[in-house]
């Protein structure tokens, strides 16, 4: 895990950022709406973030629902990030803005047995938080004759103090 300095210092940066534009002048010389951002800000969160937690274990995933253009997709890939899909087109996307196959992870509650089937053969990994995606995913690899190699993961929502409320949105019971 990172050292205590380097926490420290990530926290102290990220508390200092500021954007200094004037909205104003920008709104009147772009048609709305827009999406401004920049390239480089972004780079560099992703580098400090790299940085803060320099663990070999440590891999950071954008979520591609936070916003799907191609060329945040592609400044994301540029860091060698993964991307956190909640649907199979978010995943279609990343696919077009060249992101490694193996970066690529389907995970949403909400998984058709379609959609499930679509990644599975398309070879990205999915991650299963209900126990019908699981029964889903059995019947698939044993109707198909999949690889048994072929890997997915299981959301398992622990019994925290807090979050009852959100159980659902957590994965399944560890039981």
């Amino acid at each position: 895990f990172p050292s205590h300095d380097t926490m420290e210092n990530f926290l102290r940066y990220m508390n200092s950022l500021s954007y200094f534009l004037n909205y104003a002048e920008l709104l009147a010389k772009i048609p709305t709406p827009a999406i401004v951002w920049s390239e480089e800000q972004t780079l560099n969160n992703i580098k400090l973030y790299q940085s803060a937690l320099n663990h070999q274990e440590t891999e950071i995933r954008y979520a591609v629902k936070a916003c799907t253009l191609k060329s945040i997709l592609e400044t994301v890939k540029k860091q060698g990030c993964s991307v956190d899909c909640q649907s199979v087109m978010e995943a279609q996307l990343s696919l077009k803005a060249g992101i490694d196959i193996q970066k690529i992870i389907l995970n949403s509650p909400r998984l058709k047995e379609e959609e499930i089937l679509w990644a599975m053969q398309n070879n990205i990994k999915i991650i299963c938080d209900s126990k019908s995606h699981l029964h889903i995913v059995n019947k698939l690899v044993s109707k198909l004759n999949f690889p048994s190699d072929w890997r997915y993961g299981i959301r398992v929502s622990l019994p925290i103090e807090g979050t009852k409320r959100f159980h659902n949105k957590l994965g399944m019971d560890k039981d």
